[in-house]
């Protein structure tokens, strides 16, 4: 897999479950009635460190509104915008570094040490979402469970992630914050 005209060689493909809230991110095939086409991941190493690849599979999909490729130039920018930690009393936020896109995916700061949050740290997730979606003034983003990553270990610490664009997306509004 080629960014910016260097390797990076697949370690891992995953497949990702169809779903808003229970999906998974799999390296074995689950069935195929409820693996989703839209997107491929990959884990990929370049000079023995580890980076996440998000790929578009369907270029008609164009996660929302936007069609193939604007939505890979949306989420790579918003990624790259949005990049910088708000730290509260209750934790810290931020997003991936991203690193580079090319015609049909996006090159990620590789997680460790990150899973999804617990249903005991959900309220706590909420709380610190709210604090970071009004410093950083964000209009456009799906607040699903599925898009914050918790980092395991001391302090609380979290990650959202999946920027691709919708409509109906709005946690400005949601958090009555407009």
């Amino acid at each position: 897999m080629k960014f910016d005209g260097l390797e990076y060689e697949v370690i891992t493909e995953l497949y990702r479950t169809k779903g808003s809230y229970a999906q998974i991110l799999t390296e074995n095939i689950p069935d195929h009635r409820i693996v989703e086409s839209r997107r491929k991941f990959y884990i990929v190493e370049r000079e023995g460190i580890k980076y996440f690849v998000k790929q578009y599979v369907e270029k008609g999909y164009g996660g929302g509104d936007l069609d193939y490729p604007q939505n890979i130039e949306y989420e790579f920018q918003t990624t790259r915008k949005l990049k910088g930690i708000v730290k509260t009393t209750d934790g810290e936020i931020d997003v991936p570094e991203v690193f580079a896109r090319n015609d049909d995916s996006i090159l990620f700061e590789f997680l460790h040490n990150y899973d999804k949050a617990t249903l005991s740290q959900i309220t706590r997730v909420a709380i610190l979402v709210r604090e970071w979606v009004k410093e950083k003034r964000i209009d456009n983003w799906d607040m699903c469970p599925n898009n914050v990553m918790v980092r395991k270990g001391a302090g609380f610490s979290l990650m959202a992630i999946d920027f691709e664009f919708s409509h109906d997306r709005h946690p400005m509004e949601d958090y009555n914050l407009k």
